[in-house]
């Protein structure tokens, strides 16, 4: 138990540093060669779906609270000092990709929630029903408990 909350550990921060690290070279490359012409918004939109997905993928895998938010700040962090790439601009590019964080998150809660009780409604229909106050006392009479 001790090793899986180790690697638990181990895999939010290495994901945290590979996020700060990709954001920090895609915007050293972006205020480098800034984007000439801006993008259809359509395709903005299609970007923010894979972070959306991966926080719910994260809230799934059991990824510690403190590495997850960590992630989702870095990420909000970095299209904020991002420059603008579509004809919404700024702020409002940032806030769509936090709304869009926001719904994976709450996306990951549902499905962590249905997976936990799933679980539990597994586990407690192996386990055989609890003995009940009147077999306590017959046992207890007889002299078996």
């Amino acid at each position: 138990m001790q090793d899986q909350q180790r690697a638990r550990v181990l895999f939010g921060r290495a994901v945290n540093a590979l996020t700060a690290v990709s954001y920090a070279v895609t915007l050293t490359i972006l205020r480098l060669h800034p984007p000439e012409s801006a993008a259809p918004i359509y395709l903005f939109g299609l970007c923010q779906l894979p972070p959306s997905l991966l926080v719910v993928y994260l809230r799934y895998s059991a990824i510690l609270d403190a590495h997850r938010f960590a992630w989702i700040a870095v990420v909000v962090a970095g299209f904020t000092l991002s420059p603008p790439v579509t004809e919404i601009g700024h702020p409002g590019e940032p806030l769509l990709i936090g709304g869009a964080l926001m719904l994976g998150e709450a996306l990951g809660y549902l499905v962590e929630q249905r997976v936990r009780l799933a679980f539990l409604e597994r586990d407690a229909a192996v386990l055989p029903a609890p003995p009940s106050a009147k077999d306590i006392v017959i046992d207890r009479v007889l002299g078996r408990g």
